[in-house]
């Protein structure tokens, strides 16, 4: 349906019908939560949809605070130097990063990056003590070698080819401390029910499957990458290499590469 969108040249109109549903569907909650916590922001709309794929205002927050438990947790358990400054690569509008201060890790430590000029103005107004920066699309990072003790990413490969995935994979690597950890997610076995039968058979030959009709590292360009193929890459630039079960307050694939 999506590339039908596409090739008819209505995809934009339709995200746009959509994004104004979530709207009307999440305003009577949004509501309420303004209500409930005004002194919390949150993003605009616009950028909310874009980023999350959807502007509910109580699952920015539960989810962001899950997330950021989870992944303070990974840091503390494999980083060499869990005290080190902590880098979320692909920060959008700080929905993981701002809750990682209440999670365990000082906000004095906590460096957010992305793309999205308009997400990182936002969160450089809102969200006091970390600091931001704006990468490009395609590595290097301004940024010196080993200058973090971790770095983590939520649903970034998951937008990404398999040649970025390997590029920003390396680049990462070069930003970590000798026995520094990098934590990100993947779409994986939990997401095989979504293939159509021919990217199946790919899937489960340990190839990635990429639906690259669209913008890559937009929403609507997804890969699904095999734990074979992951972890085979992934060990190309880390001496360890781990998948981390999860729940479901995390359906993506979470994996822990830890630096030589």
């Amino acid at each position: 349906m999506l590339q039908a969108l596409r090739h008819t040249n209505t995809l934009g109109a339709a995200n746009q019908l959509n994004g104004l549903r979530h709207r009307l569907i999440s305003w009577p909650g949004n509501r309420r939560f303004r209500a409930n916590n005004p002194d919390f922001p949150v993003p605009p709309v616009d950028l909310a949809f874009e980023a999350y794929g959807h502007c509910c205002w109580e699952e920015y927050k539960s989810g962001g605070e899950a997330h950021a438990r989870l992944i303070s947790d990974l840091i503390h358990r494999y980083a060499q130097d869990p005290q080190s400054q902590v880098a979320e690569w692909g920060c959008g509008c700080a929905r993981i990063l701002r809750n990682m201060p209440a999670a365990g890790i000082e906000v004095n430590r906590l460096t957010g990056i992305d793309i999205d000029g308009k997400a990182i103005d936002w969160s450089r107004e809102h969200i006091a003590g970390v600091r931001f920066s704006r990468c490009r699309s395609a590595p290097p990072i301004d940024m010196p070698d080993a200058c973090f003790g971790a770095i983590y990413h939520y649903s970034v490969w998951t937008h990404l080819s398999p040649q970025s995935v390997r590029a920003w994979s390396a680049e990462l690597a070069r930003m970590l401390q000798p026995g520094g950890v990098m934590i990100g997610t993947a779409h994986g076995d939990r997401y095989r029910s979504m293939l159509l039968p021919h990217e199946s058979a790919i899937y489960q030959s340990g190839r990635p499957v990429v639906r690259e009709q669209f913008q890559e590292g937009r929403k609507f360009y997804l890969s699904f990458l095999p734990p074979v193929y992951l972890r085979t890459l992934l060990s190309e630039y880390f001496c360890h290499v781990e998948a981390i079960p999860t729940g479901r307050d995390v359906p993506q694939d979470v994996w822990v590469a830890i630096k030589a």
